[in-house]
């Protein structure tokens, strides 16, 4: 993800005359990737807390 991140950050500055802050571009795009994994990894401890109070469902499509 850090990878991808540092790549569309870097593409957009090379062919984006509209760029003004390269530097506040960096930061804006991983802080905004920091809080989109924290807010999943806090989703994934609370759906593996909450694993007792599931409604198991069946895909009777499934083979």
């Amino acid at each position: 993800e850090i990878d991808k991140c540092l790549r569309r950050v870097m593409h957009k500055i090379k062919t984006d005359s509209t760029v003004k802050s390269p530097k506040g571009l960096f930061y804006k795009s991983f802080y905004n990737l920091f809080v989109e994994c924290a807010l999943e990894k806090e989703n994934i401890k609370n759906r593996d807390n909450s694993k007792g109070s599931e409604i198991t469902l069946h895909n009777w499509l499934e083979k």
